[in-house]
């Protein structure tokens, strides 16, 4: 076994630990041997290690028989579900479309504040903001009933409005 940076050799630790290296010029940690990495780039590490460590979780349920077979299935099928959805979203509304084909069948786009078309980096964040909007009793979504640009909860943290066309 290989010593642990911890002042041991424990394995679990190992696998476990994010390798990340200070960045000598900022605050933040990313994980790449060149300079320091972009936010987009240090977001797709940490997205990367987390699709790592679901796979480390499979390889050991695989070795469960029975319940471990469907474990695995359940583990791939919902990272590969989380990400599909990520991507489609993030990528239709940061097009030059600016909308999911729903949106588009309804004749709605999606903005930032100005209505501008917006990045992908501030779809993902609208993306990922949508889990904490149904996290509390889709309060998140009710909230667009209430707000005088008819924002919801995910609309607000990632600056965005969405708008007919």
């Amino acid at each position: 076994m290989r010593e642990s940076e911890y002042g041991g050799s424990n394995l679990l630790l190992e696998m476990w630990r994010f390798p990340w290296r200070r960045c000598s010029t900022s605050r933040s940690y990313f994980r790449s041997s060149v300079g320091c990495a972009s936010p987009l780039r240090r977001f797709l590490d940490s997205v990367g290690a987390v699709l790592g460590r679901m796979n480390c979780v499979a390889g050991v349920a695989a070795r469960m028989p029975g319940e471990g077979t469907r474990l695995v299935a359940v583990i791939v099928g919902a990272a590969l579900g989380l990400l599909a959805s990520w991507i489609y979203e993030a990528a239709m509304e940061s097009s030059s479309l600016q909308a999911t084909l729903g949106k588009m069948i309804f004749g709605m786009k999606v903005t930032d504040l100005n209505r501008n078309r917006i990045s992908f980096a501030r779809a993902t964040g609208r993306h990922f903001a949508k889990y904490l909007s149904s996290m509390i009793l889709f309060i998140g979504y009710i909230m667009a009933g209430f707000t005088e640009r008819k924002q919801a909860l995910h609309d607000i943290i990632a600056s965005t409005v969405v708008v007919r066309r």
